[in-house]
C-alpha cells in the first residue's frame, strides 16, 4: 500500500497492513460509487458487470461522457486508475453460477436474482466474513450487512424480480443518493473492519440501514442473531 496517498487517514483503525480481496457485484448506480470510494482504501477489487453505459446512466451513475458505450466494469476500472492508481482492480462480465466468491462481497446489482445467487455462494463458504447488499431508488435506499450467523434474517429480505415494484422510468435514480449509498456501504465496511482489527465491537455495524430523503428519515436495525432492534 502507498501510505503517502493515505497520509490523512493512515492511522485509522480500519487500515490494514495488506490489501484485502473484495468482490463488487454490479458497476451501476450503487456499485460504481461504492467501488470508487473503496478504491481509496487500496484493497483489491474484483468488479462484475456485463452491461454498458448509456446516456441515461449519466444522470445517476459514476460515469463520464467518454464512458458511453463502454462496459460498466471496464469504465469504472479506468476511472479508478485515475483516482486511485495504487488500487488493484480486475473486471468480469455477468455474475453467474461459476463466478467466484470471497469472504468479503459488496452486492449492488439491478436485479434480485443476482443478489440471491451471490448471497448463496457467499453463505456456502466456510471462511465468509461480510456480505453487504445495497438497494436503491431515486431518493430511498437500504443497506444490509450480513455477518456469519445472520443469514436466516437476511433471507427474509429476498423476493423475486417479479415481485419488485417498478418505479417511474423518469424518477428511478439521482446522483446524490447513489453516491450517498456508496458512501454508506464504505462506512459500514470500514466500521466492520475497524472492529475486526481492534478485536472489539467499538463501532456500530447495523444489520439494516434505511434512508428516505424527502422525510430526512434514517433508521437502523441491529441484528443480535436472535431478533432485530430498531435504533
Amino acid at each position: 500500500m502507498n501510505e503517502e496517498l493515505m497520509t490523512r487517514f493512515k492511522d485509522a483503525p480500519f487500515i490494514t497492513e495488506h490489501p484485502l480481496d473484495i468482490i463488487v457485484i454490479g458497476a451501476g448506480g450503487i456499485s460504481s460509487w461504492a467501488a470508487l470510494f473503496l478504491s481509496r482504501l487500496q484493497h483489491n477489487l474484483y468488479v462484475y458487470d456485463f452491461d454498458s453505459f448509456e446516456t441515461h446512466n449519466l444522470g445517476g451513475q459514476c460515469a463520464r461522457e467518454k464512458d458511453l458505450g463502454k462496459n460498466k466494469a471496464e469504465a469504472i476500472k479506468d476511472l479508478i486508475k485515475e483516482f486511485s492508481p495504487e488500487t488493484s482492480i480486475a473486471t468480469y462480465g455477468k455474475y453467474e453460477e461459476d463466478s467466484m466468491t470471497a469472504p468479503i462481497v459488496i452486492c449492488g446489482p439491478d436485479n434480485m436474482a443476482v443478489r440471491k445467487l451471490s448471497f448463496e455462494k457467499w453463505a456456502a463458504e466456510a471462511d465468509r466474513e461480510i456480505f453487504i447488499d445495497a438497494r436503491l431508488s431515486a431518493e430511498t435506499g437500504f443497506v444490509y450487512v450480513v455477518l456469519p450467523g445472520m443469514e436466516a434474517e437476511y433471507i427474509k429480505t429476498l423476493f423475486s424480480d417479479a415481485e419488485a415494484e417498478e418505479p417511474l422510468c423518469s424518477f428511478k435514480q439521482t446522483t446524490h443518493c447513489a453516491a450517498m449509498i456508496g458512501s454508506l456501504i464504505t462506512s459500514l465496511f470500514t466500521n466492520w473492519l475497524a472492529n475486526k482489527n481492534l478485536q472489539d465491537d467499538v463501532r456500530e455495524v447495523p444489520f439494516k440501514t434505511e434512508f428516505i430523503i424527502p422525510l430526512m428519515y434514517f433508521n437502523f436495525e441491529v441484528c443480535n442473531q436472535k431478533n432485530l432492534l430498531s435504533v
